[in-house]
């Protein structure tokens, strides 16, 4: 940073409860999450969005026709026209596309979230939500080197191919309660990053702003 590196005030997210959700005996609903437009980056590539779609696309199918109810939950910032082509083209036709909403609603009519790397996985581990999170293509030095915790861990319930979110799939499938232990412990991981808004810290923050 060119002079005096800022000050970062964290100061939580507003609508985010905290709650303990009683374990998940029976996977019925699945919530898919999207993430933010990609940048066109090394981290970020231009391809990002099918990338991830692609690797969730047997695994998806599978649940479907184990009969989950699976709803795609589309970023604020993206488009839905986009989604529809991509799923027609993925052979996900029969997906759910959900509403426009606050994350927070459409995560708690659902069971487990499938995410990638973004807020709405911490959002969820907060509120006591299993995760499953792609993990991308970048390799575990690379993940040391330019991401930070917890992104720049080892975690569990994640996933960079096709294949290993298959895995995950079949083992939910076949027994829920053991089948979730990991992603259970991918959320309370995450969860630990997130937390509801301190309005203090916020008007202590806007005040010394505006001083």
């Amino acid at each position: 940073w060119p002079g005096s590196t800022p000050r970062l005030a964290v100061v939580g997210t507003p609508g985010l409860m905290r709650s303990a959700r009683p374990p998940t005996e029976r996977v019925a609903k699945v919530l898919v999450a999207t993430t933010n437009s990609p940048l066109g980056t090394a981290l970020l590539p231009w391809s990002y969005c099918h990338l991830y779609m692609a690797a969730l696309a047997p695994g998806l199918r599978r649940l479907m026709n184990g009969g989950v109810s699976v709803t795609l939950r589309i970023h604020p910032s993206e488009s839905m026209n986009d989604y529809k082509q991509l799923t027609m083209r993925l052979g996900l036709s029969n997906i759910h596309i959900g509403a426009r909403g606050p994350f927070s609603v459409a995560a708690a009519d659902n069971d487990l979230l499938i995410s990638p790397e973004s807020s709405v996985a911490l959002e969820a581990g907060a509120g006591g939500m299993p995760v499953m999170m792609w993990a991308g293509a970048l390799t575990p030095s690379l993940r040391r080197r330019y991401l930070v915790p917890p992104l720049s861990e080892s975690l569990p319930a994640t996933f960079s191919t096709s294949d290993e979110f298959e895995d995950l799939v079949a083992r939910i499938l076949k027994e829920p309660s053991t089948g979730l232990d990991d992603a259970y412990k991918l959320g309370q991981r995450l969860g630990l990053f997130a937390m509801p808004a301190d309005r203090d810290a916020l008007s202590d923050t806007l005040r010394e702003l505006a001083a």
